[in-house]
Parts: C-alpha cells; sequence; structure tokens
C-alpha cells in the first residue's frame, strides 16, 4: 500500500497542477465575460430606441409663413431667389428619452416644375437640439438660414411646400430621419419684387415679364 501510494501521489499533483489557470487566462475570461455583457446591454438599448419612434406623432408644429420678404433674379446665376420669414412653435420634447444624445430639426422646401417633376426638397433652415438645451422652439418673424433658390426662372406662381423634418442621433445604435405630418403651403407672387431704382435698370435689359 505504502509503494501504491507512492507511485499514484505525482500523477496525482501533476494533476492538479495542470488544471490550475494562470492570471493571464483568468484576466481574459473576466474581460470576454464583460464584454459580452456591454455587448447585450448596448443590442438592448438600440432595440429600446425603436420603440420610441411612436412620440414623433406627438410633436408639436405650429410654424408657418410669416412674410414673403422679397422674390428676385440673381444677377450672376439669373436664378430665381426667394426669401421668407416665419412664426416657429415647435416643441420635440417627445422625441428626447434616455438614448437621445440629440435632434436635428430643419425645414425643407419643395415645388413642382414646368414639366411636373416634382424639386428636391432644399433645406431652408435647420437647428441642433441637444440633451441638455431647450427642447422648444418659439420664435416670430424668424429669417430663413438659407435662401431658397431655383436653378433657373421658375418661382414665380408656383407653390411652395414647406415640410418640418428631424433627424435624431441616439447615443447608441442606428439615426433615423421622420419628417411632420403636418405640412403648409405659400403661393407665390407672379411678379418679382419690386427693387431700386438701380436693380431695376440692370433688370430691364433682360425684358422680363411682370414687374421687377
Amino acid at each position: 500500500c505504502e509503494t501504491l501510494a507512492q507511485t499514484t501521489s505525482p500523477s496525482t499533483s501533476s494533476l492538479a497542477h495542470t488544471t490550475m489557470y494562470s492570471w493571464a487566462q483568468r484576466l481574459n475570461a473576466v474581460l470576454t465575460f464583460g464584454m459580452t455583457i456591454l455587448a447585450l446591454l448596448a443590442v438592448s438599448i438600440a432595440i429600446s430606441g425603436f420603440f420610441q419612434r411612436k412620440n414623433a406623432s406627438v410633436v408639436r408644429n405650429e410654424s408657418q409663413v410669416a412674410e414673403m420678404v422679397k422674390l428676385t433674379l440673381l444677377r450672376n446665376t439669373q436664378n430665381d431667389q426667394a426669401l421668407f420669414a416665419f412664426d416657429f412653435d415647435i416643441d420635440v420634447s417627445p422625441l428626447f428619452h434616455w438614448n437621445t444624445k440629440q435632434v436635428f430639426v430643419f425645414l425643407t422646401a419643395s415645388y413642382e416644375l414646368d414639366n411636373g417633376a416634382r424639386n428636391s426638397s432644399v433645406v431652408i433652415w435647420d437647428r441642433v437640439l441637444r440633451y441638455n438645451t431647450n427642447k422648444t422652439i418659439t420664435m416670430q418673424d424668424a429669417f430663413m438660414k438659407y435662401p431658397l433658390i431655383d436653378k433657373g426662372r421658375h418661382l414665380r406662381g408656383k407653390e411652395i411646400t414647406f415640410t418640418l423634418g428631424w433627424d435624431l442621433t441616439p447615443f447608441v445604435g442606428l439615426m433615423y430621419k421622420q419628417q411632420s405630418q403636418r405640412v403648409f403651403t405659400y403661393k407665390m407672387p407672379n411678379d418679382y419684387s419690386r427693387l431700386s431704382g438701380e436693380e431695376r435698370e440692370y433688370f430691364s435689359q433682360f425684358n422680363y415679364e411682370g414687374e421687377y
């Protein structure tokens, strides 16, 4: 028996030694487990953001054209340019939740060309609202940030459709874009805005219809 114990003891000690993990292996196991938990948490957060999209239907949008400032013809490019002022009463607070980083709000203008094709939407005003800023926009007679410029002379007499849209940037997950169901339109005048004497003298050489 004593001989048997002596012969089996080394093999048992060797087996116990081989089953022990090094510190590097243990650290790798802990890091792998932690990264797996973080990945699952990130996926859960991203999925939960999709259920928040229903809040877009309750965004308050009471925007309208306050005034068309001027409809002119650009001298260098011979393209129509329209300038507007707007009244804004927008509340996008329903879009903000625990996974919302920021919301990019923008106002687009679109209209039909003479051949019936719809022109690409043009952004004429925008603003970035972050999580720690005011979620409402209330302004009167706010001037547009970017003028509406046509590729040609097609703005006179057109009906312009204005639409409010937004891009939501989450902390985790994909960005998505939506727009308000409420749109408002404005009928452009058939004539250019009255210009100064110098401008009128310049444009008279082109023999445009209407007053300019």
